[in-house]
């Protein structure tokens, strides 16, 4: 949750961070908070960044 809402407030989206934020909070479990993430951003795995074949669109990931 903290990384996606951070990648969110550097890219300019802090009304979606909060909004993200409160309905993982409310979520009740691991994998509805996790849904609910990707519905934000795009999950990866390191391994997947680095050969990530699609331009990143401008946006810091961390």
């Amino acid at each position: 949750m903290g990384i996606a809402s951070r990648t969110l407030r550097d890219n300019g989206l802090d009304d979606e961070a909060k909004e993200m934020c409160e309905r993982i909070r409310g979520s009740g479990n691991y994998y509805k908070a996790l849904g609910i993430i990707g519905e934000y951003v795009n999950i990866t795995s390191v391994d997947e960044q680095e050969h990530e074949s699609e331009p990143d669109m401008g946006m810091k990931m961390y």
